[in-house]
């Protein structure tokens, strides 16, 4: 491809605004999602969670101050939509955009089954700080109860993953 304009004078390439700005709409349009349809098609009130996953993704992809704001942006995008302590989900996703930037560093694998491992493993980080902020707050979650979510909810969004990953993919391209 020839970079040079008619003048001679070489091209500008795109800046990369606009696919994060892509991003963050594509975040909100996964937050409506999260609160209105996928509240909709739970399993023992479990349902995928969205935002994680996109977290995850751009995490594994991007550098660490990105992940860490798009995981601070998602965060508090699910303590807007959702009903628990306001706050909690802004400290629990940006933590995991960092925590995941770092283990992308060790991860040598290069496929799907990685997006996999990364989100079930998130899923189960999520529910363990949540479950640690009820015990710290007077409201304990019973061992069954808190199981049976870490299990669902890491099968439930490692199978939504592909789908909110080939969203970001088309945001990419």
């Amino acid at each position: 491809m020839n970079n040079t304009l008619s003048s001679g004078i070489i091209e500008a390439p795109r800046p990369l605004v606009l696919p994060k700005i892509l991003m963050v709409c594509a975040l909100l349009l996964l937050a409506i999602l999260q609160s209105t349809v996928i509240d909709r098609i739970g399993i023992f009130n479990i349902e995928p969670d969205l935002l994680l996953i996109a977290v995850v993704i751009v995490a594994l992809s991007s550098s660490w101050k990105w992940a860490l704001f798009f995981g601070f942006t998602a965060g508090f995008c699910k303590d807007i939509f959702g009903s628990s302590a306001f706050g909690i989900y802004t400290l629990i996703l940006s933590t995991l955009g960092f925590l995941c930037f770092e283990l992308s560093k060790s991860l040598m694998i290069e496929t799907r089954l990685r997006l996999l491992i990364t989100v079930s493993l998130a899923v189960a980080f999520e529910y363990l700080a949540l479950a640690l902020f009820l015990a710290s707050s007077g409201d304990p979650v019973p061992f069954g109860i808190f199981l049976r979510s870490v299990l669902i909810g890491s099968a439930y969004s490692a199978a939504f993953s592909p789908l909110v990953l080939k969203l970001f993919q088309l945001i990419g391209k």
